[in-house]
C-alpha cells in the first residue's frame, strides 16, 4: 500500500488544512482508558486505524494510561477481551462547517470509557401504572441506604452501580442508565420509560455481601466493588 513516509506526509498535510481551528492537536495520541465505573484498564491495545503493516500499536499500563505516536488523523481501534471493541475519531465536523478533534489528539490525560460486553438477559416486567413513580425515591428502608450505594456484581460482566439519584446496569443489552425506587425491601428497576421494570427482593446486605431475589425467581449473590 502506501510507505510509512508517505503515511507522515498525509498526517502533515492534514494538519496544514485544519490548522484554520485554534485548537491545537498533538503529533501524538494520549489518554487514560477507563471501564463504566470509572477504573483504570490495563492492557487494552490501541492501534491505528490502518492496516497492520503501518499502523502504531500500543497497550495501556496499569493505570489505563497509553501514549502513541500519530501518523495519521485517521483514528484509534480500541479492544480488549471482555469489552466491546470501540472506533474512535480523531476528527469530525459538525454541521460540515465547525471542525473538531478527540481529545486523545489534544490532551495528555483525557478519559475514555470502553463498555463491557453485553452480560446475563435481564428479565422485565410490563405494567402500565395508573401514577407514574417518582424514580430515586427510598420510602422506608428496612436496610441502610448508604450501604446499598456503591458498585454490585456478581461477575465481571454483570451488576450494577446504585447511588442516591442513579441506577447503572452493567452488561445491559440497552441503554445501561436506569432509574429506580426503593421501598422497605423492594427495589424496582425501570429501563427507559416506567412500563418496563424489574422487581428485586433485597434478601440480605451486610457489609460486603448483598442478596437479592428477582421477579425471575433467581436469587443473585453480589460482592461489593471497591
Amino acid at each position: 500500500m502506501y510507505p510509512r513516509n508517505s503515511i507522515l506526509i498525509i498526517f502533515y498535510f492534514s494538519v496544514l488544512l485544519l490548522s484554520a481551528c485554534s485548537e491545537r492537536i498533538h503529533d501524538y495520541y494520549a489518554g487514560i482508558i477507563i471501564d463504566e465505573f470509572g477504573k483504570p484498564i490495563e492492557n487494552v491495545s490501541v492501534k491505528e486505524d490502518l492496516v497492520d503493516k503501518y499502523a502504531g500499536k500500543t497497550t495501556t499500563d496499569k493505570n489505563g494510561f497509553f501514549k502513541l505516536k500519530a501518523w495519521t488523523l485517521q483514528g484509534l481501534i480500541l479492544k480488549k477481551d471482555g469489552y466491546i471493541t470501540d472506533t474512535v475519531a480523531m476528527v469530525w465536523h459538525q454541521a460540515g462547517e465547525t471542525t473538531k478533534y478527540s481529545p486523545l489528539i489534544t490532551q495528555d490525560s483525557s478519559k475514555h470509557e470502553l463498555k463491557k460486553i453485553k452480560g446475563k438477559e435481564l428479565k422485565f416486567l410490563h405494567q402500565e401504572f395508573k401514577n407514574k413513580p417518582e424514580f430515586f425515591q427510598i420510602s422506608n428502608p428496612k436496610f441502610n441506604p448508604d450501604s446499598l450505594f456503591g458498585i454490585w456484581q456478581t461477575d465481571e460482566n454483570n451488576g450494577f452501580k446504585i447511588a442516591k439519584d442513579s441506577f447503572y446496569s452493567l452488561g445491559f443489552d440497552g441503554n445501561r442508565n436506569m432509574r429506580y425506587t426503593l421501598n422497605f425491601d423492594t427495589l424496582n428497576i425501570f429501563k427507559d420509560d416506567y412500563y418496563f421494570y424489574r422487581k428485586g427482593i433485597i434478601k440480605k446486605l451486610e457489609s460486603d455481601n448483598l442478596q437479592i431475589l428477582w421477579n425471575d425467581n433467581e436469587l443473585l449473590q453480589y460482592k461489593k466493588i471497591k
